[in-house]
Order: structure tokens, then sequence, then C-alpha cells
């Protein structure tokens, strides 16, 4: 079975960019249970790291659940 964060990432950031719908996406998947925990984070920062660009609302929930 492929590792589910080399997928996602290798999905989200085809075009390089973290975008709002790509944002909002993943803050109601990882919110679903109501905790992000640090394997989360981890996958977060990574993505903020290997983006060309990012949208504001990304940086912010990033931002948010580094400090949680």
């Amino acid at each position: 079975m492929a590792d589910w964060k080399k997928l996602l990432k290798d999905i989200l950031l085809a075009d390089g960019t973290m975008d709002t719908s790509e944002t909002e996406f993943l803050m109601r998947s990882f919110l679903d249970d109501g905790v992000i925990d640090q394997e989360e984070i981890d996958f977060l920062v990574d993505l903020q790291k290997s983006a060309t660009s990012t949208c504001k609302e990304f940086d912010d929930f990033v931002s948010i659940a580094r400090k949680k």
C-alpha cells in the first residue's frame, strides 16, 4: 500500500502550489476528529516547505496547527 503522505503530497502539489480549496480539504480532513496530531502537523510543514507558493489560508492553518 502506498504511503498516504507521499500520495497526498504528490496530488496536492501537482501544480506546485497550495491553494484555498486544497487548504479547505486538509482542514476538513485533519479536523474531522477535532485534533491535529504531530504526524499531521509534520505533513503540513513539509507541504509548506515543498510548495513553490502557498495561499494565506494555508499559511494560517499551518501556523495555528504548530501552536497546538
